[in-house]
């Protein structure tokens, strides 16, 4: 399974790599969000990635976003945020952000889309989520406090706040540079997402060094 998505991954980027002179319009191939938000670093530009370990379109993308992220220059920060439309959600985002509090967020961040997806157990609830991850090394009374902890239940919010402010309503979608949403294209093609994305990774690249060159 992993070998056929990474695969896929490398296939989509290869496309989106031979695509990217391609022009894309504001309003149509993309949104300019009314009210931009902070991004996490000034000196970067921020790609933030909204998923849900329950939606089948994340778990596709997973494995591409990141291939496509190891593929990005060091101006480039991939941020992974979880979204928040429900109690399942607040709990597995929850999860996301207490596993990236102690340091395990990537390691088992394919684990629990694989559990969820190919294992058909759904993580519905803190003591599912407790015992899975203690078996993938967690432990479990650490895993309980930082679950919930001031600090994790505030990034929750954060989080659940900026896809309000962007206006996130399917998934995956991505939001570049705190101020242009991409969301998946009719009909799932997410090596389009990735090319409208670079796309504005672009533009934002070519803004940030001609702002660099006024102030010289």
């Amino acid at each position: 399974m992993k070998t056929i998505f990474a695969a896929m991954a490398l296939l989509i980027l290869s496309v989106s790599s031979s695509h990217s002179a391609a022009t894309y319009v504001a309003g149509i191939d993309y949104q300019v969000l009314p009210q931009p938000f902070q991004t996490s670093a000034s000196d970067r530009i921020e790609v933030r990635s909204f998923f849900w370990y329950g939606s089948s379109q994340s778990f596709k993308m997973n494995p591409v976003l990141n291939a496509w992220k190891n593929h990005q220059r060091d101006d480039v920060l991939l941020v992974p945020t979880p979204a928040v439309w429900n109690q399942l959600m607040t709990t597995q985002a929850t999860a996301f952000y207490a596993l990236q509090a102690i340091g395990a967020s990537v390691r088992l961040n394919e684990a629990l889309f694989t559990e969820i997806h190919i294992n058909r157990n759904k993580l519905s609830s803190e003591q599912q989520l407790q015992t899975f991850l203690t078996l993938k090394g967690v432990s479990a009374p650490l895993f309980s406090k930082t679950y919930r902890s001031f600090d994790v239940k505030k990034k929750v919010h954060h989080a659940q706040s900026i896809a309000q402010t962007a206006a996130v309503s399917s998934l995956p979608s991505m939001v570049v540079a705190g101020k242009y949403r991409v969301d998946l294209p009719h009909g799932g093609n997410a090596r389009e997402q990735l090319r409208i994305v670079d796309f504005l990774v672009e533009k934002e690249r070519t803004t940030f060094l001609s702002r660099s060159n006024v102030f010289r």
